[in-house]
């Protein structure tokens, strides 16, 4: 079956059964995101877990991030719900990534060396549909080796990674190219970890929230 698609925006559904299916059997899917290009796993399926950190030659004590349906997710990933986090959910769906406290429901394969896990609601017509099919998280990573610079065009992520994933999915969309902005919630106060999209924002609403504490 072919494996690279580009997916309509009028008719995003088409590929999802083929994109759950390779998933499920523990594979390896190149994916358009709404922040950038993404490597994704079921992060139940260990052989595709040790599959991308193979390909990206990324250390184990790094983790990884969660991609989850809607919010209700945090609950049942956290071991527990910092107090920000209200504060912050009100940027998803969309390019945040919240550090928290893993919890027992996520795999010992991605959680980082203190014990903590990246979580993201995504807002990418695609994605969206994606994570509601599999009823499910999706373990993802941005899709370039560890370390080195972003890889933003179709022409160089299919020379790079076409021979070593199951499925490629494209949206023909230019503006992929900023990271999600990272937060890490389990400290107090909460710090940005890694500026990018709704960078600006977020310190916004987290400078307002410090202050109304220390009041």
């Amino acid at each position: 079956m072919e494996k690279v698609f580009f997916i309509d925006r009028k008719r995003p559904t088409d590929t999802l059964p083929y994109a759950v299916k390779i998933i499920r059997q523990g594979g390896i899917v190149l994916s358009s995101t709404d922040t950038v290009y993404g490597l994704a796993c079921d992060p139940h399926q260990p052989d595709g877990v040790k599959k991308i950190q193979e390909l990206k030659k990324r250390p184990a004590e790094k983790g990884f991030l969660l991609l989850i349906p809607t919010p209700d997710w945090v609950d049942k990933l956290a071991s527990r719900v910092p107090k920000y986090y209200l504060n912050l959910k009100q940027f998803w769906p969309g390019p945040l990534t919240l550090l928290l406290p893993a919890g027992p429901n996520v795999p010992k394969s991605i959680v980082s060396s203190d014990e903590k896990v990246g979580i993201r609601c995504p807002d990418h017509f695609f994605l969206k549909s994606w994570l509601e099919y599999l009823g499910h998280p999706l373990l993802s990573t941005s899709a370039n080796l560890s370390g080195e610079k972003l890889l933003t065009t179709i022409t160089d992520l299919r020379e790079t990674f076409e021979h070593s994933v199951d499925l490629l999915i494209f949206d023909n969309e230019e503006d992929q190219t900023e990271a999600s902005t990272v937060v890490d919630l389990t400290v107090d106060p909460p710090q940005i970890i890694r500026p990018g999209k709704l960078a600006n924002r977020v310190q916004k609403v987290l400078k307002k929230i410090i202050q109304e504490n220390i009041r």
